[in-house]
């Protein structure tokens, strides 16, 4: 019963809003029309409310037009996970970050080091599992000449993949400063086992020095 008397009831609203806009344009163009009409349009008025009360909804209720479900989350709402980077993305603007710092022309060379390895801190701090930030940290702390703690850094990158032969070659690197010698041949192998050229020519010289040992016994 109530949607047929919706749209009639909203046929009956059309033809009011038409009857009154027709008598709007014949009050501004016909001046003997506007006293009739004066005395009419609260009648009119009358009349609408009156239709408007008839209205399958009130004004309290919501009709189902205005009311649109959404799977989608209110604005003010984040979405589900949130817009926070990722802790891999996280570490990966700092080591940029870090990077940056090293190719700037500076005459404070330590200070230079030192803001660079906050960077590269951050980011293994972000992402423990990065092996570039404990890379790129560990070549720092070779030039501050923070040899053990760049072993230990070097220790992590290889921990987190066997066969990264920067890491070795540059622990290597620790170990030719601080010792034993032996390690440090044994990273120099492992880095040329693992594609890093430059270790060849120190692995060769471990296997003379070796050899050389090996005939004075």
């Amino acid at each position: 019963m109530s949607r047929r008397r919706g749209p009639r009831i909203l046929s009956i609203l059309f033809f009011f809003f038409l009857l009154v806009g027709g008598l709007l344009v014949t009050r501004a163009y016909y001046p003997p029309f506007q006293q009739w009409l004066a005395e009419k349009v609260p009648e009119l008025d009358r009349g609408l409310e009156e239709i408007t009360k008839r209205l399958p909804f009130s004004d309290s209720e919501t009709s189902p037009s205005d009311t649109v479900q959404t799977d989608l989350p209110p604005e003010n709402d984040d979405p589900p996970g949130g817009d926070e980077p990722s802790p891999n993305i996280l570490a990966q603007k700092e080591i940029e970050s870090g990077r940056k710092i090293l190719a700037e022309k500076r005459t404070d060379y330590e200070q230079k080091l030192r803001d660079a390895l906050y960077h590269f801190v951050k980011a293994y701090e972000y992402n423990p599992q990065s092996k570039m930030a404990r890379l790129e940290a560990g070549r720092v702390r070779i030039d501050l000449g923070e040899y053990q703690r760049a072993i230990e850094d070097f220790d992590r990158a290889t921990s987190l993949d066997d066969h990264f032969g920067e890491a070795y070659f540059q622990r290597a690197r620790c170990y030719s400063e601080v010792g034993p010698p032996e390690m440090a041949c044994r990273d120099y192998r492992a880095a040329y086992a693992n594609g890093v050229v430059d270790a060849l020519e120190f692995r060769n010289d471990c296997d003379s020095i070796t050899k050389a040992k090996a005939k004075a016994l």
